[in-house]
């Protein structure tokens, strides 16, 4: 449903072995109306964008319509504040892209089998206060959210997550205490201005094969006890601090002379 007032929706009901649902440019949709929404518990996947008027997405018991739904985007609803207490129950890929006024995420995340969580371009989000993550995540990625300062505290319980990436993000100067989960195979940051050192129990992360670190200014150092042993890519770029202790002669290249593939400052290393 594209640029419609919002007329179609009142038909749902009927539409009870609908499977997928995109609604876009519906100005006058505030919420997803309980009414339209009962009959289609088929549904799968649904997309809402540009919904400006959008302030929450149901009231009350309103994931109990969404029995079925498995992936669920928000894209540039600018109204929108919060989200329910409850997600639907089986919900597996959640993205929540370019809403600004976005404060609050489900206190309930945790209940639900999530595997996929995107989140980018929330501007008021500042931390993840009390939300605890579901441990079947797999794959997290934070992009632009700039007064985010803190990642979840509970990072460290994500005991299926395979796959970090954060860009853009200011952060605090470290990372949770508490460390990253050792099922960790790839990890991204790009342009995190304030952060100052990676975890110190990064060498622990027995999984991981991939570190890419870029536009990271503050950070000087990896840490004492250096990378994990099966680390098979690093990719170390316009940090200018790190790449200075990253040379042959000495600083930090103990630390990465066992990785296998390695590209500092734009260029292959051997």
């Amino acid at each position: 449903m594209d640029d419609c007032e919002g007329m179609l929706l009142q038909h749902l009901h009927d539409c009870v072995s609908l499977s997928t649902l995109c609604i876009s440019k519906v100005s006058s949709l505030a919420c997803l109306p309980d009414s339209s929404l009962k009959n289609i518990t088929a549904l799968r996947v649904l997309k809402l964008s540009n919904c400006s008027e959008l302030v929450t997405l149901w009231e009350g018991t309103g994931s109990d319509n969404f029995c079925s739904l498995q992936r669920f985007e928000v894209w540039c609803c600018q109204k929108l504040i919060s989200l329910p207490e409850e997600l639907p129950p089986i919900l597996q890929h959640l993205k929540l892209m370019y809403c600004s006024n976005l404060e609050s995420l489900s206190q309930g995340m945790h209940h639900i089998p999530l595997v996929d969580f995107e989140i980018c371009n929330v501007d008021k989000l500042t931390s993840f206060p009390e939300v605890r993550l579901p441990n079947t995540l797999k794959r997290l990625v934070i992009k632009e959210c700039k007064n985010l300062q803190h990642l979840p505290n509970s990072i460290h319980n994500l005991t299926s997550l395979e796959l970090l990436e954060i860009r853009r993000c200011p952060l605090r100067e470290s990372f949770p205490g508490e460390g990253l989960p050792v099922t960790l195979k790839w990890i991204s940051i790009f342009k995190c201005d304030n952060l100052r050192s990676l975890p110190d129990e990064l060498h622990n992360l027995i999984s991981l094969k991939e570190l890419r670190i870029s536009n990271v200014p503050k950070l000087a150092s990896l840490p004492d006890c250096g990378l994990p042993t099966m680390l098979s890519y690093l990719d170390i770029d316009a940090c200018p601090l790190l790449i200075a202790r990253c040379n042959k002669e000495d600083g930090d290249w103990f630390k990465v002379a066992h990785v296998p593939n390695k590209r500092i400052d734009g260029k292959e290393i051997f």
